[in-house]
């Protein structure tokens, strides 16, 4: 038999990092990973009324620095020269355009916030709902549709 307490108690709510605006400006055209899947689970989220009394933790972009704890300082250059150009492939998989490493940074930042959310006791989980993905880039190459990793 539970205690009367315990079930008194709310259940507890993953805290979610979202910022569609700013995760839909990695334009990708027809690509798989695109800003549509941020729109769609944006729309269920609504439709399913998932966004109500979830902690709304702040974020900001990974500095350099945060970013060079993972990833060679090349990758960086290479990713922001692309971005100047007007886009480009890193590899078959992975496109870059123009506000692409802009909206890498705020994921790879919004990752964090997610961890840091959990570690300081905010809520008991996270989830950073941000694109690119960034669980394929290893530490010199941006690949499989992700340019910074952040797992």
């Amino acid at each position: 038999m539970r205690d009367a307490h315990v079930d008194a108690m709310p259940t507890p709510v993953t805290a979610l990092v979202r910022d569609p605006r700013t995760f839909l400006a990695h334009d990708t055209g027809d690509h798989p990973e695109s800003p549509g899947r941020i729109i769609a689970i944006e729309q269920a989220l609504v439709a399913q009324g998932l966004l109500a009394n979830r902690p709304p933790p702040a974020y900001r972009p990974a500095t350099d620095d945060q970013i060079l704890r993972v990833h060679a300082p090349e990758l960086i250059v290479q990713l922001e020269t692309l971005a100047r150009r007007g886009g480009g492939w890193p590899d078959i998989n992975t496109f870059v355009g123009p506000d692409s490493v802009t909206t890498a940074r705020a994921a790879a930042g919004a990752a964090i916030a997610a961890v840091d959310t959990v570690l300081d006791g905010i809520a008991p989980r996270a989830f950073s709902l941000a694109r690119p993905p960034g669980h394929h880039a290893t530490p010199t190459e941006a690949m499989g549709f992700c340019l910074f990793n952040s797992v």
